[in-house]
Order: C-alpha cells, then sequence, then structure tokens
C-alpha cells in the first residue's frame, strides 16, 4: 500500500512541477512563510466558494463550523460523472457499501450510513425513505439538474435532526433566478459487450421576470447493476438479466418574489438479484415530495421563514415475491420555522422549531403494528439554536438541538466551533454529538425498547494556501457512537433491533489541490482505524478495519486541455484490503473474507462545442477491467455485489443559453 500512496502522489506532483515550470511558479513560499503572513487577514471572501449548509450563518468554506466537501457542475461535467453513486470516490471519508436487494448506500469514516444516519436533501427537500431510513444511491436522480452538492464529512444533528447523524448531503440544482438555460445530455454505456445505461437528462431555468422564475428537471433511466456473469457456491448469477433499474425523476419549482414552491416525483425500482433463485422481484422506491417557504425580511436585521413539506412513499415495495405483507405507506407532514436576527455586524442569533407526523399504514389489513393497531401515528418535535461570533482571530459558532419523539424519547445535542481562514491558511476546531432518530421499521421489529442513537464527535482542520492556485488541507477526526441500533439474527432465528454496543473510531484525511487554466489536479488520502472498545462493525479477529470499509481509500484526478476544444481526465481510486462475512450456509470457519487492494482507472475525453452548444464525452470506467465488487457494511447474509466491468460510454451534452 505504501507503494502504491508514493506513486500517486510523485505522478502528481511530477505533474504540477510541469505546469510550475510552464507558468514559472514559485512554491517556495510554503517554506518561507512568517506568522505574520500566515494570519495577514486579506482574504477576498467575495472570491471562495460559500455554504450555509453547516450552520445558519453564511460562511465561506475554509470558514464553515465543519468539514465540508463543495462539488460544482463544472467539476461533474469535467469528471465525467454520470451518476450520483460515482461522485463519492472523490469526497475523502466516503465508500459505497450495499444494502440488501442490490441497494447502494454510504459509509463514512468507517461506520455504515445507508441505514438513516446521513441526510440526503435536494433543494432542502429530505429524500431519506422513512422505513429503514436509506437512499439507494444508485442510477438514480438528475446530474444535468446538480448546481452543486454541499456535504458536510460529520455529523449535523444539531441542525437538522435524527437523520444527520454521520453527514448531510444537500444537492442544489439550477434555478431561473440566476440564469435562462436549457440543458440536455444522452448518455449510452456498454459493457461486456451489452448495454449497460440508457440515460436522458433535461434541465430549464427561466427568469420569466423580475419576481418571478421556473425550474424543470427531468431524468429517464434504464440500466442495469452490472452485466456480469459471476460464479457462486450457491449458483451462477447473471447479473446481466437480474439487476435492472428504472428511474424516473422530475423536479419542477417555481419563485414568486420570496415564495418557493418545490415538488418532486422520483419513481425508482431496482432488481433484486441475490435471490438469484427469484429474477422477478423487484424493490419499489417510488415517492412524491412536495416544499414551499416563504423568506420574510421583517426589517434589514430579522428574516423568519417559515416552512411546510408533505412526502409520501412506499420504500422497498417488494413486489413479484411474497414478501408484500411488510409493505408500509408512509406519509410525512412538516412543518418548521427558522428566525435569523443580526444582533450585531459580527453576531448572529439564529434558530427555530420543528414538528412532523409520520402516517404509517401496511398495505395488508392482516399486519399489525407492535402498538396492536392497524395504523402508526409518530410525532416529533424539535427545538434548535445557534449563535455565531466573528472577529480577527477568531470565529465561534455554538448551537443545540433538542428534539422530543412519541416513542423514542428525548435527545438533546449541543455543538460548538472555533474556525478562521486567513490569506494563507485557516483552521477549524470543532465538536459536537449527535443522535439517530429510531424510524418505522426499528420500533415495529424492535426486540427491546428503542432508544436514539448518540454520537460525539471532535475534529481538528488545518488548511493552507501556498497561491491561489495550489493548496493543502489536512484534518483529524474523533467519532464514538454508543447505544448503537443494531439489528441481531442466528442462522435459525430471525432477530431484530435493539440498543447495544459501540462504534468508535478514528481517523485522519488529506487533499493537495492545484487549479490553473489548462490543468486541475488533487489527490486525496482517507485513513480510518477502530478502537479497541469498538465492538458493533469489528470483523472477528480482525482489529484495523470494520466489516466491509476499506481503512485506506486514495483518490488522484487530473484534467487538461489537450487542445483548444479537447480535455482529458483521468481518475485513479485506490481502496486497500476490505473484509466481509461469507453467507452463513457456507461458512465452514468464522466466516471472514478478505478481499484483495484494489485500483480502478476511469478515463475520459471531452470534445467540446464539436457543434456549436454541443459537447460529446467518450469515457471508459475500470480501464484495466479490475472487476470491483461492493461488500455490505454490516452483517448480512449476502455475498459480494459486483459492479460493471470495464464500461465503455458516449454522452452526448447540449446547452443554450
Amino acid at each position: 500500500m505504501k507503494k502504491i500512496i508514493l506513486i500517486l502522489f510523485c505522478h502528481l506532483l511530477f505533474c504540477i512541477n510541469n505546469i510550475n515550470a510552464q507558468n514559472n511558479l514559485d512554491t517556495s513560499a510554503l517554506y518561507q512563510s512568517k506568522v505574520t503572513d500566515l494570519l495577514n487577514l486579506s482574504v477576498q471572501k467575495d472570491e471562495e466558494t460559500s455554504t450555509q449548509v453547516a450552520g445558519q450563518t453564511n460562511f465561506i468554506v475554509r470558514e464553515a463550523p465543519a468539514a465540508i466537501t463543495i462539488i460544482t457542475d463544472e467539476q461533474l461535467a469535467q469528471w465525467g460523472i454520470t451518476d450520483l453513486m460515482e461522485i463519492f470516490r472523490f469526497v475523502p471519508g466516503f465508500e459505497v457499501n450495499f444494502d440488501i436487494g442490490n441497494a447502494y448506500g454510504l459509509s463514512i469514516r468507517g461506520n455504515w450510513g445507508g441505514e438513516a444516519k446521513i441526510l440526503y436533501m435536494i433543494d432542502g427537500i429530505q429524500m431519506n425513505e422513512l422505513n429503514f431510513g436509506s437512499v439507494n444511491i444508485g442510477n438514480r436522480f438528475s446530474i444535468t439538474s446538480i448546481k452543486k452538492i454541499e456535504i458536510i464529512r460529520g455529523p449535523g444533528s444539531a441542525l437538522y435532526g435524527g437523520l444527520a447523524g454521520l453527514a448531510v448531503i444537500n444537492i442544489i440544482t439550477k434555478n431561473g433566478q440566476e440564469q435562462n438555460k436549457v440543458e440536455g445530455r444522452i448518455s449510452y454505456d456498454n459493457s461486456e459487450g451489452r448495454t449497460l445505461r440508457q440515460l436522458t437528462e433535461f434541465s430549464m431555468t427561466k427568469k420569466i421576470n423580475n419576481n418571478l422564475s421556473l425550474q424543470i428537471h427531468t431524468a429517464l433511466q434504464d440500466s442495469k447493476i452490472s452485466n456480469r456473469i459471476v460464479e457462486f457456491q450457491r449458483g451462477k448469477a447473471n447479473y446481466g438479466d437480474s439487476s435492472r433499474v428504472y428511474n424516473k425523476f422530475f423536479n419542477i419549482g417555481i419563485q414568486y418574489k420570496n415564495l418557493r414552491v418545490k415538488a418532486i416525483y422520483d419513481e425508482y425500482k431496482i432488481r433484486r438479484t441475490l435471490d438469484i433463485y427469484a429474477y422477478d422481484r423487484y424493490n419499489d422506491f417510488t415517492g412524491a415530495y412536495i416544499m414551499a417557504d416563504y423568506t420574510w425580511k421583517i426589517n434589514p436585521k430579522l428574516t423568519i421563514t417559515p416552512e411546510i413539506s408533505w412526502k409520501t412513499q412506499e420504500p422497498w415495495n417488494i413486489y413479484g415475491g411474497n414478501q408484500e405483507y411488510y409493505v408500509m405507506i408512509i406519509k410525512r407532514t412538516q412543518t418548521m420555522t427558522r428566525i435569523k436576527y443580526d444582533l450585531r455586524e459580527n453576531i448572529q442569533i439564529s434558530g427555530g422549531f420543528e414538528y412532523y407526523n409520520l402516517a404509517v399504514n401496511f398495505k395488508s389489513d392482516t399486519v399489525l403494528f407492535f402498538t396492536g393497531r392497524k395504523k402508526l401515528d409518530i410525532d416529533n418535535v424539535g427545538v434548535f439554536s445557534e449563535i455565531s461570533f466573528q472577529s480577527k482571530y477568531i470565529n465561534i459558532v455554538a448551537g443545540a438541538r433538542y428534539d422530543k419523539h412519541s416513542f423514542a424519547g428525548e435527545a438533546f445535542v449541543p455543538r460548538v466551533s472555533f474556525t478562521k481562514a486567513f490569506k494563507k491558511f485557516h483552521y477549524k476546531i470543532m465538536y459536537s454529538e449527535a443522535f439517530k432518530t429510531p424510524i418505522v421499521s426499528n420500533l415495529q421489529l424492535a426486540t427491546s425498547p428503542i432508544r436514539p442513537e448518540n454520537i460525539r464527535y471532535s475534529e481538528i482542520e488545518l488548511g493552507y494556501k501556498i497561491n491561489d492556485n495550489f493548496n493543502i488541507n489536512s484534518n483529524i477526526f474523533l467519532q464514538r457512537i454508543s447505544n448503537s441500533i443494531v439489528f441481531s439474527y442466528t442462522a435459525s432465528v430471525i432477530g431484530g433491533y435493539s440498543n447495544q454496543g459501540n462504534s468508535n473510531s478514528w481517523g485522519t484525511e488529506m487533499q493537495i489541490n492545484y487549479t490553473s487554466k489548462s490543468f486541475q489536479a488533487f489527490l486525496q488520502y482517507s485513513f480510518y482505524r477502530p478502537e479497541a472498545d469498538s465492538d458493533v462493525s469489528r470483523i472477528d479477529g480482525i482489529s484495523n478495519a470494520n466489516q466491509g470499509i476499506a481503512p485506506h481509500k486514495i483518490t488522484l484526478h487530473t484534467h487538461i486541455q489537450l487542445h483548444k476544444k479537447l480535455f482529458l481526465t483521468t481518475n485513479a481510486s485506490f481502496f486497500s484490503e476490505r473484509y466481509y462475512y461469507n453467507p452463513i450456509e457456507f461458512q465452514d470457519d468464522n466466516g471472514v473474507r478478505k478481499m484483495n487492494a484494489i485500483t480502478l482507472i476511469d478515463v475520459t475525453l471531452w470534445w467540446k462545442n464539436v457543434v456549436r452548444n454541443i459537447d460529446l464525452q467518450f469515457y471508459v470506467r475500470d480501464l484495466t477491467n479490475e472487476k470491483f465488487s461492493h461488500v455490505s457494511a454490516y452483517r448480512l447474509d449476502l455475498y459480494p455485489l459486483p459492479a460493471p466491468a470495464r464500461t465503455f460510454g458516449l454522452r452526448l451534452m447540449w446547452k443554450i443559453i
């Protein structure tokens, strides 16, 4: 693994040195800076990306009170992204794992977050299904519609509640308030000689007048998880026949002055491969979402934003099999009011309150909830507050949230951060607590009364800007999860959920970024290690890794302009060894299996304006045909889920402004 790190690092330095020689760039400032240079306060904040995902106050990323990753629409095009799942190779600490029924989810910093610990939002609309709290990210949603993605690599419960225990992913789509634009993409992928994906996307943003704007985003997708044929002990699985995905996505929004109304319809159906002997089963995650908010500017200092939202889902609707008895219809109604007051120019006070109700019904009349009734009502009340103070050498943000759940009881989480960005240097010192609210199936399948999970998080981040083109960031974190909500079972007895054990880990992340007019590159390294008292996610006999998640991850990205209209992007991702459990019926030992370290290489050739307003991209995924497989990040009686083999793709992109 050390050789891989050295090779990737030397490759990046070689590219940068070549560019430096061309541009006469002097990097000696990194070694000659004085303390007065580090604390030079002439930082140009208006030239840096800002975010509000980590707090009620608008901060530049280097001062935001959390570890933040921002990905823009320009980067998505540059990287050749065709699917949301591909993005997380470029985010430190994240890894894609899978759940039952071919459902892809995310782990972060050594812990599985697919079950109600990572909050997903599109334009502020919560997208998590509320049966198990997951979001299946494979072959889903519209990439063309995205303006930027804001990611908190760490807890967000103090702001967003019990679905944001480990991370927050906020997708912000393009809107007509900023630019009139019509865009479209058509993608075709081929793997193993057969069609893997057909994708059509359309996006329109229109400013009708100074008060009124409209946005429409759509995506239609027919794809497969994989085309590979894999031999298992229980038989052969042809993923080309048994992992089909259908997705219809519609996102419509209208804004009149300070009133915003959004509606999303997301039809997502995925075939359940590893029933193996039952290819006709599908999981259906279809849902409809509506949200409206109004920004009410009382005076120059006081702003009040009321919001109401509603959604309906039939998550994990398994049809074509005999498990329809457990299908639920879940409706969520939420009201929230946020208040922000500028006490002084450098002091802001904000807060709010939130109420939501879950109305849950089984589709089958013969199934009852744990309450003994056919209908389940869950109520939750939340109150949150925050104060931010900005000064010459330090910004302080302190906040807290209190929630009361009608079945799981109370949760209180504080957070505090100290941050500041100077001309070249920035620092962040952060402590926060978070919680996971038990969702519907946690309560329904509980073997004992369920309480919220408790999460404590400490993190330090340091960054240095050598110049406007070249910067380095690094951080170290410690996360402790107690009272974990875990599903337990044996080969002969189906169990249920209960609070048990800890999942504690520490780790570090590093990023080196270089950007110039004709060349961009970055190198990212992520590392985590479980602590000795961690007993929930550990693998039997393995001390340095949790189940399914690589302790070391390295990503190297380069993007170079070959000609006036021609660009080449290369992405290399290294994952160290991973461990998983073999299905129970085929274990002749403790069931632990190892996947060796692997490096995946993707290449994209981008021809801009091949015809007026039309771009063409040709790309190859898994260039060296490593045939990567995803594994589960918790004990699940399934084999690894194979990703596609080497894939060739063609994308046509058009834009009218």
